[in-house]
């Protein structure tokens, strides 16, 4: 028996697997510089900013959505986290 997946949950999991097949780059996720091109596998993102959190340098990540809020619709969006690892750099040519 095979799973069935809906429309949107089906486009989902075709882009991820176009942008896993993109260039990464070597640099690491904690070394991310303003202006750097990242991703969670699903969506783009620009860094925008690098601010210190709880006494840490550069741990919290401004960054800028390349995409459509998936709650309000609107086109790019601003998002911040702490958490790094879930992002990979992408490759600049």
């Amino acid at each position: 028996m095979t799973q069935q997946f809906s429309p949107q949950q089906q486009a989902l999991i075709d882009e991820r697997l176009r942008i896993a097949k993109l260039p990464r780059s070597n640099k690491s996720i904690h070394d991310v510089e303003i202006g750097d091109l990242i991703t969670c596998g699903y969506r783009f993102y620009v860094v925008t900013d690098l601010q210190s959190y709880n006494g840490y340098e550069n741990a919290l990540v401004e960054m800028f959505c390349l995409e459509q809020c998936p709650n309000t619709g609107v086109w790019g969006y601003l998002q911040y986290t702490t958490t790094k690892h879930q992002f990979w750099v992408m490759d600049r040519r």
